[in-house]
């Protein structure tokens, strides 16, 4: 995809890796910082509407990948509530608590995989739905568990532990799709330079 600036192309590629370059010293500069270098490089070679593309185009980018970032960890988060749970198995008032947090979770990774999916349709978003659809699949396994766990149905966190066999397959699953989802946008990065 190209826009046009005063004649010449504004290409969406050299965009991306210009962001890629500046956003590789993350962990040298704050990211204000890094957002101002790219917005005064932005400003120093592009003219309007040229310049509102590019500056939009990086909220898109920054938003894309802040999602990718807060994806993991909530999906890291809806596993840690879940084993909590277990391990709280005999303390129903806490599991009630911890039983919140782990739909917080989910509606979390819900909001993350909506933002992937704006825009145009391309390759991730196949991942992206398949990811959502097997975190909702876990959620339907593991309510039952959950709501025996809180009537003390269980004698150990052991027995607990295996009535949630298929509910971890699609955990497993989603965490596989997660990581499928960055191997796309690091191959797509890879593709534009």
């Amino acid at each position: 995809m190209r826009h046009k600036h005063h004649g010449a192309a504004l290409a969406v590629p050299e965009l991306l890796q210009l962001f890629d370059f500046y956003f590789s010293a993350i962990d040298e500069e704050p990211v204000a910082q890094i957002l101002l270098r790219i917005h005064h490089d932005l400003a120093s070679q592009l003219h309007e509407p040229a310049l509102a593309q590019a500056r939009d185009l990086l909220k898109r980018y920054l938003d894309y990948r802040l999602a990718m970032a807060d994806l993991r960890v909530s999906l890291a988060d809806l596993q840690r509530n879940e084993r909590d749970m277990i391990i709280q198995y005999e303390k129903p008032t806490e599991i009630s608590v911890l039983e919140g947090r782990w739909y917080l979770a989910a509606s979390q990774i819900d909001k993350h995989v909506a933002a992937m999916l704006e825009g145009d349709e391309d390759e991730d978003n196949a991942v992206a739905r398949a990811l959502s659809a097997s975190i909702k699949s876990y959620i339907k396994g593991a309510e039952p568990v959950i709501g025996n766990l809180k009537a003390g149905s269980y004698d150990s966190a052991t027995n607990a532990n295996k009535m949630l066999v298929n509910a971890h397959a699609d955990i497993a699953h989603a965490q596989a799709l997660a990581a499928k989802l960055t191997d796309i946008v690091q191959r797509e990065a890879r593709d534009l330079q």
